[in-house]
């Protein structure tokens, strides 16, 4: 999804940096949404489930927070280099 919105933005006209966080701010509520249902998901599973599948539920439930905290980060917040970084290095 997140690249599909990068796509849009850069179709729009908007610059590779500009079109990375556009698209980040457009996609990252939907990512949290998903986030959220998957989390209840995990609850439900582990408060009805059994055995192996209590071990699944465990693991959904960590893998979303892990996503969630993710996610909580811009893509461009100086924690990656970008494309011009990059570029700068090679130079």
């Amino acid at each position: 999804m997140y690249f599909e919105r990068i796509r849009d933005e850069v179709r729009d006209g908007k610059g590779l940096m500009i079109a990375v966080e556009a698209a980040w701010l457009r996609a990252r509520r939907t990512i949290l949404i998903s986030d959220g249902v998957s989390f209840l998901a995990a609850v439900v599973l582990w408060l009805l489930a059994l055995g192996g599948v209590k071990g699944f539920a465990f693991t959904l439930g960590l893998t979303t927070v892990v996503d969630v905290l993710v996610c909580s980060s811009s893509p461009t917040d100086g924690r990656a280099a970008g494309p011009d970084q990059v570029l700068r290095r090679r130079a």
